[in-house]
């Protein structure tokens, strides 16, 4: 029987803070806030998976953008292997530095922005050690796989055959873990486009007005580093283009009245009516009369 757990909560560090000292983990506790404790664990944790005792497995979503989902790439070098591979080297250089903080053990060099393991570890590397092999499981945009995720679809498939031949009464094995793996791709698949979803539902907030005012705040800087440049800024006495000159208009309640739309003015309209010397049409100046008007 397999079980699939879910760390929530307190319960996650746990699994660090077993093979740790009471002063130990009273330090991390100190140090290091809730959300970067539960980081240091992974989030997924199997039992009976092949026979086997407890498996660790961290989950990674990938977002779409330029550098994840390069044009012309393709295999090896997509997004999800290449996230897919710097899963435990992310956990071993969070841990060094933290061995470092807290307990003094350098760490090792630095290789691709992370802290890699020093010949002696300290107490927390060696306590992620005692987890075994953490399996990176990562699910891009369009809800591709990497060949983790896919390898446990797989495992799990073998181990839901058995129910799903009795479900179904079939004679074949294989025909089980056929049946298994497209359930098992269809429901995660649109697990991970839900999350995908609730992702970019929950950053829509940053598009309003702290969007707005970060546009500011750069428009501002961008301002400020071309007059530090410049070592004779003109200004208004001397013709410089002020908002009000040209007709600019600033947002309310933005810092300092940051020009964010500028505007030509519209030409004055054609002056009409009595009293005003109107300009001749085309039938007076080429001596035609209107073809409406009745002549006397």
């Amino acid at each position: 029987m397999v079980h699939l757990h879910h760390h929530t909560k307190g319960r996650a560090f746990c699994l660090l803070a077993t093979p740790l000292t009471g002063a130990q983990h009273q330090q991390v506790v100190t140090a290091v806030g809730y959300r970067d404790r539960q980081a240091m664990v992974p989030d997924l944790r199997i039992h009976g998976l092949e026979g086997r005792g407890p498996s660790y497995y961290e989950l990674k979503l990938l977002r779409a953008s330029r550098n994840t989902y390069p044009s012309g790439v393709r295999g090896g070098a997509t997004g999800v292997e290449k996230l897919a591979l710097t899963v435990n080297r992310e956990h071993i250089g969070r841990l060094t530095d933290l061995d470092e903080q807290l307990y003094g053990v350098a760490a090792g060099p630095r290789q691709h922005g992370h802290s890699t393991r020093p010949p002696n570890p300290g107490p927390l590397v060696r306590a992620y050690d005692t987890l075994g092999t953490v399996r990176p499981i990562v699910f891009g945009y369009l809800a591709e796989a990497s060949a983790g995720a896919c390898d446990l679809i797989k495992s799990v498939a073998d181990e839901l055959a058995p129910r799903y031949a009795d479900l179904y009464l079939l004679d074949s094995v294989e025909a089980a873990v056929g049946i298994a793996t497209d359930q098992l791709r269809e429901e995660i698949g649109a697990a991970v486009f839900k999350a995908q979803a609730r992702v970019i539902l929950g950053r829509i907030r940053y598009c309003y007005r702290g969007n707005r005012a970060a546009d500011a705040r750069r428009h501002l800087q961008q301002r400020g580093g071309a007059a530090g440049r410049s070592t004779h800024a003109p200004t208004a006495a001397h013709g410089a283009a002020t908002p009000s000159s040209t007709g600019a208009r600033s947002r309310p309640g933005l810092p300092g009245g940051a020009v964010l739309v500028a505007r030509l003015r519209p030409p004055a309209p054609r002056p009409r009516g009595r009293g005003i010397a109107a300009t001749p049409s085309r039938y007076a100046r080429s001596g035609r009369q209107y073809p409406h008007r009745a002549t006397m």
